[in-house]
């Protein structure tokens, strides 16, 4: 009977020990600082071409992830909007300029967008498709808002016989990289049996 006591109080000492080692650890969890990045986060949205002012954009503190983001890093007021920036939005490097927003115009094959679209934009050539304007606002009248420093590049290719294609969307989660018809169809065959468009 005595060892049998001693082995229970042996077991108790030990069981307290190690939930008060287990507490240390979860208390020293809790305090520890977590490492985190400085973005900045729209408060209001803006359109193509809308400066962002105080009032648009605050500065917040993230938990820093693994992953590179191109987040920007300096503040974005007194900056162009390049395209839509919904309310919520992590300010990107690439969703402001500090260049004005000219209007273009521009010939488009596939969807017809309407005025204040957020439309992607693809060139066609040679047999391969590659993305060249990611959420890029639509203005009406064959003509979109882009950074003042891209204007002749937007020119020149409405001067040339090149087949642009606009698709509806905000340019979120959109490959960037270019296709040929071969490849996306044996992709698209691959997504359509229940597989992955790798």
């Amino acid at each position: 009977m005595a060892q049998l006591n001693r082995r229970t109080l042996q077991i108790a000492t030990l069981t307290i020990v190690l939930l008060a080692v287990f507490a240390l650890l979860f208390i020293d969890t809790l305090n520890r600082p977590r490492e985190t990045v400085a973005v900045w986060v729209m408060t209001r949205s803006v359109a193509a071409g809308g400066a962002l002012d105080a009032s648009a954009v605050r500065l917040v503190h993230i938990p820093a992830g693994g992953e590179s983001m191109s987040y920007l890093a300096a503040s974005p007021v007194g900056k162009v909007a390049t395209h839509l920036v919904a309310v919520g939005d992590v300010v990107r490097a690439d969703d402001v300029t500090g260049d004005p927003v000219v209007t273009v115009p521009i010939k488009l094959n596939g969807y017809g967008p309407a005025a204040g679209d957020s439309i992607d934009i693809y060139l066609a050539d040679a047999g391969k498709v590659t993305l060249i304007g990611r959420g890029v606002s639509y203005v009406g009248s064959g003509a979109i808002e882009v950074p003042a420093s891209d204007e002749p590049l937007w020119v020149a290719l409405y001067g040339s016989s090149t087949t642009l294609i606009a698709t509806r969307s905000t340019g979120a989660g959109v490959d960037s990289s270019a296709v040929s018809a071969n490849d996306a169809a044996r992709r698209l065959g691959s997504i359509a049996a229940g597989g992955s468009a790798q």
